[in-house]
């Protein structure tokens, strides 16, 4: 007989910790191939060590660190990282941070368990991208044509095929990767400027297995 197990591990953060100290300024340009941070698929790194990166085009420095890492049922682990990225001025002549660079973990650093990121007033226009623990950044686009891409339909789609709706009742984001694990970006923030966050509160394999993350005000 088999018997199936369902593993739930519930990890409660802070809100403290994804506090967003927003400077009402223009926002980040994400998009500019010359200010990009985090990795890329379609980009080469030099690899320094194995939590030192650089980004040989935009000099961008990248700090990747696992602080916890706890092995989970299934491959199903969690991991507790955070990332630095040294490109966090909007304009070096004037020494202004980005608000998406200024976090509570320090200048450059961010810490959570996966967020996408929707800022409608960019200086490239509108950007919706996914941003992993890692430090990966995933651009999403409209995959909307349901009677061209009807075997991978869904609101948005990332370059390695991964899905993405959109829940406007729930003002939430479910992602399913190719491997069928789905993350769940239920924790809606928004700042000052507009700069709307949905932040990771389920991870879940193809076999049950779940990570939950709750979130309070202290």
């Amino acid at each position: 007989m088999n018997v199936k197990v369902l593993t739930i591990i519930k990890i409660t953060v802070l809100t403290y910790l994804l506090t967003i100290s927003m400077p009402v300024i223009n926002v980040f340009a994400i998009g500019d191939n010359y200010d990009e941070t985090g990795f890329r698929s379609n980009r080469t790194y030099i690899e320094y060590s194995t939590q030192e990166y650089v980004n040989p085009f935009s000099g961008n420095l990248i700090l990747s660190h696992t602080d916890v890492f706890l092995p989970g049922n299934g491959g199903l682990d969690l991991k507790i990282q955070r990332t630095y990225n040294s490109k966090i001025f909007l304009d070096p002549d004037t020494s202004e941070i980005s608000g998406i660079r200024n976090g509570s973990m320090g200048i450059g650093w961010t810490f959570h368990f996966g967020r996408i990121v929707h800022e409608p007033f960019s200086v490239n226009g509108p950007l919706l991208y996914l941003e992993m623990p890692d430090g990966s950044f995933h651009n999403l686009y409209n995959n909307n044509h349901s009677n061209i891409n009807s075997h991978i339909n869904s609101n948005f789609i990332t370059e390695d095929f991964w899905k993405a709706n959109y829940d406007e009742a729930k003002k939430e984001f479910t992602m399913t990767l190719t491997d069928g694990t789905v993350y769940t970006f239920g924790q809606y923030v928004t700042d000052l400027i507009s700069v709307h966050h949905y932040y990771a509160t389920s991870i879940k394999d193809t076999n049950g297995n779940e990570i939950r993350i709750e979130y309070y005000d202290c």
